[in-house]
């Protein structure tokens, strides 16, 4: 993947609430290239929620 944007930078800015899809277009890549580093982030953010939801 020929991404403007590192894969650090990826899960910065979908952990500072941008979605894939502007993430993708600001790493100049479809959101297929990203998706194998945001989906930790995803899933980080998803299980966090039903954390707090269960407190």
């Amino acid at each position: 993947m020929d991404s403007a944007l590192t894969p650090r930078e990826i899960q910065s800015r979908i952990r500072a609430g941008e979605s894939p899809d502007d993430v993708a277009r600001a790493a100049g890549v479809p959101v297929d290239g990203i998706e194998g580093y945001a989906a930790p982030v995803l899933a980080e953010r998803e299980h966090m929620a039903e954390m707090a939801q269960a407190a």
